[in-house]
C-alpha cells in the first residue's frame, strides 16, 4: 500500500521480494531474457493461454469464492482439453 500512496521508488531486488516481479536480470540482459522468455510461451497452445488469462482475470475481478473461479475455469476450459484430444 505504501507504494500506491507515496509513489517510492524501489529497487529490482525489492521488487522481486514482494512479489511485484517474478524475475531479476543483470543489467544489459533484460531485452534478451524477454525473448527468451517469449520464446518459450508461443510454444503453448495460443487456446490454452487464453483461457488461463481469462480464468486468472475472472478469479481476480469477478469471481465471488474460490469455488465460484474453480467452477469458471473448469466451464472455460474442458472445451480446449476437448479439443486437444481429438
Amino acid at each position: 500500500m505504501d507504494l500506491i500512496l507515496t509513489g517510492r521508488a524501489i529497487t529490482g531486488k525489492e521488487a522481486f521480494d514482494i512479489g511485484l516481479s517474478n524475475r531479476i536480470t543483470s543489467c544489459g540482459t533484460s531485452l534478451g531474457k524477454a525473448m527468451q522468455l517469449a520464446t518459450c510461451l508461443t510454444k503453448y497452445p495460443q487456446d490454452c493461454m487464453n483461457r488461463d488469462r481469462m480464468s486468472a482475470y475472472n478469479a481476480v475481478y469477478n469471481a465471488h469464492s474460490f469455488d465460484a473461479a474453480v467452477s469458471f475455469e473448469m466451464q472455460k476450459g474442458i472445451d480446449v482439453l476437448q479439443s486437444v484430444s481429438e
